[in-house]
Order: C-alpha cells, then structure tokens, then sequence
C-alpha cells in the first residue's frame, strides 16, 4: 500500500453518511490489522486471492506439543513475509502453547515508520 492509498478498516465498518468503507487513518492500527488477518485466515477463505493466509487455525486440532508450536511459528512468519513483505519486516515470531491456549507474539518492524513493533494474540485450541 502506498502513503496515499487508503486503508479500509478491518473488521469492515460500513459509513452510512459516505455510503462507502470506513478507512482506517491510524497507520500503525492499520498494519496490526493487516497481521491478524493473515494469522487469522486459511488459505482458499478468500476467493479472489485463495493463497492468502496462513492456516493456522487448522493446526489448533493438532496435539498441543513443541513440534506442533513450531510448525506454527514456521508458517505464521513465512505468511507474513509472504503476503506483508511490502509493509513490515518480521523480526521473529513466538510460539507459547498451553494446553488449550496458543499465545502468538510478532515482533516487527514497520517499513514506511521505521518503528519496531509487536503484537500478541492468543488462540484457543
């Protein structure tokens, strides 16, 4: 995305004045949305671009161990220099498993501000 391009905010917010997609002005929001998105979605969900995403979601059926919490760990950070390669670098990506819960830290560094950033999610199994 360019500097001028703009940023439709996620989760997708409908203006009923501007009959159009809300944007989302903050630009920092606007990246950690863009990797939840990707963290969050499987490949094929989305129709016109069925590579998009990571999947995996599909590994939280998997026996909670440390191959499995490194397969992930694997693909969240390949998927996001894949599909995010134009807005961040991805500086590492950790994996925490605990029984039924995935803690997921990314740690980046935003191209267009230069600012280093992270981001915690956590999933349940």
């Amino acid at each position: 995305m360019d500097d001028d391009a703009q940023a439709v905010r996620y989760p997708l917010e409908f203006g009923l004045v501007s009959g159009t997609f809300r944007t989302e002005e903050d630009r920092r929001r606007y990246v950690r949305q863009l990797i939840r998105q990707v963290v969050m979605t499987a490949p094929g969900e989305r129709v016109m671009r069925p590579e998009f995403g990571c999947g995996v979601r599909q590994m939280l059926f998997m026996p909670n161990s440390p191959v499995a919490a490194n397969l992930a760990r694997i693909t969240i950070y390949q998927a996001l220099q894949e599909h995010l390669g134009g807005h961040i670098d991805v500086e590492k990506v950790e994996i925490h498993a605990d029984r039924e819960l995935l803690e997921v830290d990314v740690h980046y560094r935003v191209k267009s501000t230069g600012s280093n950033e992270a981001l915690q999610m956590e999933m349940t199994l």
